[in-house]
């Protein structure tokens, strides 16, 4: 693995899952890095304002994002230029609450995460097309997203595409779960999947609680990005 990082995305403080993954993945014998997370929880600071555009943000989303949104694509983007500073080839980006056993300990350990350019290892509301390929160290598979999934409790990525994702989120006017399509991206998503993450119950979610949802405006159903993604949609299948 000496081509893959590592990074947690965990708060500094009132954070008691910091220390639960922490041990976890000692435990796995997987090295990492704390990258702290920024802490919109009652709001964001100056520096932090100046790097993102609500303006572009509610235009993007069509509903306005919440500070809880914006802290975590600020958080996941300070881990891509962090990584994109070090030598390695590879990363691996987990939230503070993703849940780890030996299933990724075998997929790191086997280099699996080189079978894709980013590959989500948890996803919710997955479709992908095609074959599936192997992946190795692993009983899952990967197979191609056919448009963007949500979730970044766990996935690896390469160089480029964390640039890609950098420059996307450069200023911040989309959620970490993703401002670039992922079948553009040219993602997988591993089925099963070789991370997990708690259900979501009322109130365990920040981040989740403050998502509004959104109404597209009827130009943007006719634009032929927008029938693209339903022609993909249509020849797809649901895998979480």
């Amino acid at each position: 693995m000496s081509d893959l990082k590592t990074y947690v995305v965990a708060l500094a403080t009132e954070n008691p899952r910091r220390a639960e993954i922490a041990g976890k993945l000692d435990n796995l014998g997987i090295a990492f890095d704390f990258y702290d997370a920024v802490d919109g929880r009652k709001g964001l600071s100056s520096d932090w304002e100046s790097q993102i555009d609500r303006p572009a943000a509610t235009r993007a989303m069509h509903r306005p994002m919440s500070d809880a949104e914006f802290a975590c694509a600020l958080s996941h983007r300070e881990i891509y230029r962090a990584f994109l500073a070090s030598d390695a080839k590879f990363a691996l980006i987990l939230e503070d609450d993703a849940l780890v056993d030996s299933t990724l300990a075998e997929f790191l350990q086997n280099g699996g995460y080189r079978a894709a350019p980013i590959l989500l290892l948890h996803h919710l509301n997955a479709r992908v097309v095609g074959a599936e390929r192997a992946l190795a160290g692993s009983q899952s598979k990967a197979a191609r997203l056919a448009m963007s999934a949500f979730r970044t409790a766990a996935y690896t990525l390469d160089r480029h595409t964390a640039e890609r994702l950098l420059n996307a989120l450069s200023p911040v006017q989309h959620t970490a779960d993703w401002p670039i399509d992922l079948f553009d991206l040219g993602a997988y998503a591993a089925t099963p999947e070789i991370v997990g993450h708690p259900p979501l119950v009322s109130g365990s979610s920040a981040i989740e609680a403050s998502r509004s949802k959104a109404k597209r405006p009827v130009s943007e159903l006719l634009n032929l990005s927008y029938l693209r993604r339903k022609w993909r949609k249509g020849r797809s299948r649901k895998v979480s």
